[in-house]
């Protein structure tokens, strides 16, 4: 493999060229007020130029550590480029962001100044706003700042030079989400980004040739998902990216952008899929011939994509297949922040087995150890947590990442995820179970919204879960004991607590990106499990 530094120009050197070649053409537009702002590349380089400027006015070291607390805007792509013009290194947090891992990576991080825009805790700003750390609003901030966006756009001085960092240079410090502790910050490169973002370029371009591409940025940017395959994509395949405004309008304006790439979580397809048969009752993609599937593709904005992904977490078959009978094939897409995404994606039609995620990316090499364990090697491997070296050389081996994740290629070469390390618990009877192979089993029914297997130290796994219908014990009851009777005796669920109570991240059961807490679902809801009870709800 070409050392890093051989193979593309880096983010910066993008935005110089589409600055100088490309002034007049609209890069970014804004959803708000029921109409969209467009700002072409030469307004885009104004405002970094002035950001960049401001921050280098500061005087404060290079590399210093430069906050984002925002939900998506146009203006977090803009204070993006301008840290790196700047030669800072970002650190992205997510709107929702709870309050103790917020404080915590601020801290962590050494964050000296945050730009600020909505956020989940504005209301009361100083519970996650750690003291001291100049502020700097986006336009929509509503929290007390020390200076705004607008007016670093009206006063601060340009920043002229096109610096040329070396490609090693830390740009980015994302924090995980914190699943099983606190988040780990990731340290990356320019040059790993680089090189990830050029290959996902050529490799999977979502627009006819000579055409531009679209995106449509709604998931979170703090995500390295959203961040690196969709607003640094569009930096550089010159795409046009359209900021929604939020879940009120989003519907609308996927009608109106007609993206030619998408990307969304599992969770996201299913609420989907349930806004469009509430619209349409009784849809049956099946029953549909291929003009009124075009109409419910354009219903949804998706009739002109070309790549449909989804990944962060496992999709249900089921959700799979009815998107599949409309015409519209999600591309199951498996990477992690410690790599840049820069992993797998099922690109081929034929049958897969579930948690198929597909082959490598080019330039991507994976392997297994001898229990089955992940491991990827490419020029997009962090360099490192952020002042963890220990926790660095449990996952970094002789230049591959240990992702923490079973697999298994299959006779097409795929890999195939089967669970996680960590996850694997023991029953009391001393029997191991792998709770994500019952999960896929149990979200296939179609039964569950949301729902979690666990049982570490239980006689029996304990199925935890909030399914889409109040009235459905009888029907919950019998699907388990089939699908139990297909379990060896130690895997079968032995109890069922279901819960009305949405997971989510400002309630610790999910985090921000939407994975499931599994330590917290059994700490929140175990309690309320009554012995001997098959079936019960939970009280609160």
């Amino acid at each position: 493999m070409k050392p890093v530094t051989e193979l593309a120009p880096t983010p910066l050197e993008k935005f110089y060229q589409w600055e100088r070649s490309a002034p007049d053409t609209i890069f970014l537009r804004q959803s708000a007020a029921n109409q969209w702002i467009e700002y072409t590349w030469s307004d885009v380089a104004e405002m970094v130029r002035r950001v960049a400027g401001f921050l280098r006015a500061r005087n404060l070291p290079a590399g210093s550590r430069i906050g984002l607390l925002a939900t998506n805007c146009a203006e977090w792509l803009v204070v993006d480029l301008a840290i790196m013009l700047a030669g800072h290194v970002s650190v992205p947090l997510y709107a929702a962001q709870d309050i103790r891992s917020g404080r915590y990576i601020f801290d962590h991080a050494g964050v000296s100044l945050v730009f600020v825009g909505h956020f989940a805790h504005e209301q009361n700003p100083d519970t996650l706003l750690v003291e001291g750390i100049y502020r700097v609003a986006l336009s929509d901030c509503v929290v007390p700042c020390d200076i705004s966006l607008p007016e670093i756009f009206e006063h601060a001085e340009r920043f002229e030079a096109c610096p040329l960092y070396p490609r090693e240079q830390l740009f980015t410090l994302i924090y995980t989400s914190g699943t099983t502790g606190n988040p780990k910050g990731v340290m990356h490169s320019l040059g790993a980004c680089a090189e990830v973002v050029q290959r996902r370029t050529q490799f999977l371009p979502s627009a006819d040739p000579g055409a531009r591409e679209r995106f449509i940025s709604y998931l979170p940017l703090a995500h390295v998902a959203e961040r690196v395959g969709i607003a640094i994509r569009a930096v550089y395949g010159n795409a046009e990216l359209s900021f929604s405004a939020g879940p009120e309008r989003f519907a609308e304006e996927m009608r109106e952008v007609r993206p030619t790439g998408f990307f969304a979580v599992p969770r996201l397809w299913e609420k989907f899929r349930q806004g469009l048969e509430a619209a349409m009752p009784g849809l049956d993609p099946h029953a549909l011939s291929d003009a009124q599937k075009l109409a419910v593709r354009q219903r949804l904005g998706l009739d002109q994509a070309r790549i449909i992904t989804t990944g962060a977490a496992a999709t249900a078959p089921d959700i799979m297949a009815w998107y599949a009978a409309l015409g519209i094939r999600l591309q199951n897409a498996y990477g992690m922040t410690e790599n840049l995404i820069d992993g797998c994606i099922d690109m081929s039609e034929s049958p897969a087995d579930p948690g198929c995620v597909g082959k490598p990316l080019p330039g991507v090499q994976l392997r297994f150890t001898e229990d089955g364990e992940v491991c990827f090697r490419s020029a997009g491997l962090m360099q490192g947590y952020y002042k963890e070296p220990d926790k660095t050389a449990l996952v970094l081996h002789a230049g591959w990442y240990h992702t923490g994740d079973r697999g298994y290629l299959d006779a097409e070469g795929r890999l195939v995820l089967t669970g996680r390390v960590g996850d694997i618990f023991k029953t009391a009877k001393g029997k191991f179970v792998n709770p994500l192979e019952l999960e896929h089993k149990l979200t296939a029914t179609g039964l569950f919204e949301q729902l979690c297997v666990v049982g570490q130290g239980l006689a029996q796994p304990v199925l935890i879960a909030r399914p889409f219908s109040a009235n459905c014990d009888i029907r919950i009851s019998t699907v388990i004991e089939q699908i139990n009777t297909e379990l060896a005796p130690h895997e079968r669920i032995g109890q069922i607590l279901l819960t009305d109570s949405l997971w989510s991240a400002d309630n610790g059961l999910l985090t921000p990106t939407l994975k499931v807490r599994r330590q917290a679902v059994a700490d929140r809801y175990l309690p309320e499990l009554e012995p001997d009870v098959p079936l019960c709800w939970c009280k609160n």
